[in-house]
């Protein structure tokens, strides 16, 4: 195939992802299959795309574009061009006002995107969604078939309606009014007095700088009215209201914003407050310092800052988070997951099954002399109410990191970054990555060790201990207890048949159970864990060595070494046995002495 010249070419590309630019002259570009990129560059250019997904430049010239199949990318260019998208969901994007007069478009079949850039302009703009299968004109160029719009708009006072797609509106400067009809939209009004309507279906609604009316409609809408004095209305729906602190003193704004109807949520970001917020959220309706008046909001997200902050939630589920100060938080009722910051805080649960972040808070180089230890005082309320020390899912939080030590019988011992806290009424705790020690009471404790290699004492009590990944030391004392091994038997895989292959994931030493009472305290498995998934029927024996007697899946229990074995396929040869626990008290395990959930 010869290469471009200034003159007329036909250049057709290969099966694969070609890239044909046709310089100067009347050219025709033809991609084939492939995601190809065809540049006709100057003149009068025809480009057929092909197949798959391909990206199309008219370049200077009044030219025609095809995509043909795939969701492919057009761009005419200057000049008065003929851009047909084909099959597949295409975008065709025309930047700026020279670039669109004369153009004709056509998005053809699938769901197709007319994207405008018209950031530079000063006049008004004026656009009105049809249905697909009518034309339209917009800024000289005549659409057909598109039914998803993006337009950005300049400094004039712009009138943007959407259709029945997800639509994205950027009103610039200027007074503007965007309506986003029906579908999820994304409107974004600017500097100026703009008026934001979402409309039918969940929208997101910025109203920028200046004072703004934002009207969320049906669905479950976002919005956010930025600087100025603004009026929201979430209106139907689950709504989601974000009102941001701009100073140290917390929001200046005069707003007035009404939740609506349906189950809505106030997030107030007072990150920059420096003053700290007293707020009783209360039915949902109240006036903050700064005169901004709230009502009808459900749901309650806050975020404090530097200053002292006193929250008190709603009675639905709330997320609080104190930043940095002496904070108080109290839940509420619901289900609450509040977190703590720097500052000795207090953080109180009340009803409901309420979660707790404590997370570190370091300095920039490790070790415990940067660590700032904060004394906080956390106290679950009503239900059943967990600690996780570090974020959700093991990982430690901010800061250095740093494992703990929890004596709940003697919370002066506690060490590590939860050194000085104080915990009440809590029904679980969840360790970090690390590798933690934690001591019960007298009170029926679940202990999480997460991953590292944890020592966990349930004390008096019918306790639940998971030692989570790691090889872990687990005691449960007195009472009743649960010894969870799934955590670390998640970590085993079979492999493949022959012995191949199988083994675990993580360390292979296995846990330790120092005081095991059989017909009184409990192994709990995931069987799942335990079979990749499957749910079969898993045999429980013990016998002398660690070789299982039975067929299948089996659990089995050396009466020698007193370790605690499973083998995927029991006395067939095909899979290895893998050592899940060494059980030091344990004679004899019985099928009674294991809860496979």
């Amino acid at each position: 195939m010869a290469g471009p010249t200034s003159g007329k070419d036909n250049l057709v590309g290969t099966d694969g992802n070609d890239y044909l630019y046709g310089l100067a002259g009347n050219d025709t570009l033809t991609g084939g299959f492939g995601a190809d990129t065809l540049s006709g560059d100057d003149d009068n250019d025809i480009l057929y795309g092909g197949a798959n997904n391909d990206y199309l430049l008219g370049g200077n010239g009044s030219d025609r574009l095809e995509g043909g199949a795939g969701s492919d990318y057009l761009i005419g260019g200057a000049g008065a061009d003929t851009v047909f998208g084909g099959e597949g969901d295409d975008t065709v994007l025309v930047a700026g006002l020279a670039d669109a007069r004369g153009d004709v478009l056509d998005g053809g079949t699938g769901v197709d995107t007319a994207s405008f850039d018209l950031a530079s302009t000063t006049t008004a703009l004026t656009f009105k969604a049809l249905n697909a299968n009518q034309k339209t004109s917009f800024v000289g160029a005549t659409l057909t078939g598109f039914e998803r719009f993006t337009i950005t708009a300049g400094s004039g006072n712009d009138s943007l309606t959407g259709g029945r797609f997800n639509d994205v509106f950027s009103g610039g400067a200027g007074q503007d009014t965007l309506s986003g009809g029906a579908g999820n939209d994304s409107l974004q009004g600017g500097a100026g007095r703009d008026t934001l309507k979402g409309d039918a279906g969940s929208d997101y609604l910025d109203g920028g700088a200046d004072d703004d009316v934002l009207q969320g409609g049906e669905g479950n809408d976002s919005l956010q009215g930025g600087l100025g004095n603004d009026r929201i209305d979430g209106g139907a729906g689950n709504d989601y209201v974000i009102v941001v602190s701009n100073g140290p003193k917390g929001p200046v704004e005069k707003d007035v914003i009404v939740g609506g109807a349906g189950h809505d949520t106030l997030n107030l970001g007072f990150g920059l407050d420096t003053k700290g917020l007293t707020l009783d959220f209360g039915t949902g309706s109240f006036t903050l310092a700064g005169g901004t008046t709230v009502s009808g909001f459900e749901q309650l997200s806050f975020t404090g800052g530097s200053g002292q902050d006193k929250v008190i939630g709603s009675a639905s589920f709330d997320y609080l988070s104190g930043g940095e100060g002496n904070d108080t938080l109290y839940g509420r009722g619901g289900n609450d997951y509040i977190t703590d910051g720097q500052g000795a805080d207090g953080l109180f649960g009340e009803d409901g099954d309420d979660t707790f972040t404590m997370v570190p808070n370091g300095g920039f180089t490790p070790g415990p002399a940067n660590f700032v230890y904060d004394k906080d005082a956390v106290n679950g309320g009503n239900g059943f109410d967990t600690v996780y020390f570090g974020a959700p899912g093991g990982a430690p939080g901010t800061g250095t990191a740093q494992s703990v030590v929890l004596d709940l019988a003697n919370q002066k011992n506690n060490a590590g970054f939860i050194k000085g806290d104080v915990y009440a009424r809590i029904e679980k705790f969840v360790g970090t990555t690390l590798d933690d020690v934690m001591r019960g009471d007298g009170a029926a404790n679940t202990f999480d060790g997460g991953a590292g290699d944890d020592v966990l004492s349930g004390g008096a009590g019918n306790d639940v201990l998971i030692g989570g990944q790691g090889s872990d030391t687990m005691t449960g004392g007195a009472g009743n207890d649960v010894f969870d091994l799934s955590e670390y038997a998640a970590q085993y895989y079979p492999g493949a048949p022959g012995g191949f292959g199988g083994g675990f994931y993580g360390d292979t030493k296995g846990d330790v159970i120092t005081d095991f009472a059989a017909g009184q305290d409990k192994l709990r498995l995931d069987v799942r864990a335990l079979l990749e998934g499957e749910t079969a029927k898993v045999t429980v024996e013990s016998g002398a060595g660690s070789a299982a007697k039975a067929s299948g899946p089996v659990l089995h229990f050396d009466t020698q070494a007193r370790e605690l074995w499973f083998d995927f396929d029991g006395k067939g040869t095909d899979f290895d046995a893998v050592h899940l626990a060494t059980i030091t008290t344990l004679a004899t395990l019985k099928a009674s002495d294991v809860l496979f959930v």
